[in-house]
């Protein structure tokens, strides 16, 4: 992918984009999990996880494309859902309690359980239409 650069410029400067992208995503991720506290430590765990996965579906997926080989998709698709899967988790996760407040001041409320599940409603939609072929 890389030789061929000189053809076209725009792919080049995304797909280095998405790397550098990926790259700092996980950085920040591992250095936030090391200084989180016990409380946290599960939530940003999982969400670490999941941002990881989806980039190295994401990267896997370019190689795919670069290498005209996309019959192996679906290991992709695997990876992309895994991800999503992963970072569900952690949201769900974060609401087991609401650290205490430094300030004195009373915690935010939780979200409604309707709430957290409400972006859900267009995978479950899309996990219903895909296999019935549109």
């Amino acid at each position: 992918m890389y030789a061929d650069a000189g053809a076209n410029r725009v792919a080049l400067i995304v797909s280095l984009a998405f790397a550098v992208a990926y790259t700092t995503t996980s950085t920040v991720g591992v250095l936030v999990l090391a200084r989180a506290g016990t409380r946290q430590r599960l939530t940003l765990t999982l969400l670490t996880a999941g941002l990881a996965v989806m980039a190295l579906s994401d990267t896997t997926f370019v190689g795919l494309v670069a290498h005209h080989a996309p019959h192996r998709e679906e290991l992709v698709a695997v990876g992309w859902g895994a991800g999503m899967l992963l970072v569900g988790l952690a949201a769900l996760s974060g609401l087991r309690a609401s650290p205490p407040s430094r300030t004195g001041e009373p915690a935010a409320p939780l979200p409604a359980v309707v709430q957290m599940w409400l972006p859900y409603v267009p995978l479950i939609a899309a996990a219903v239409i895909i296999p019935l072929g549109y």
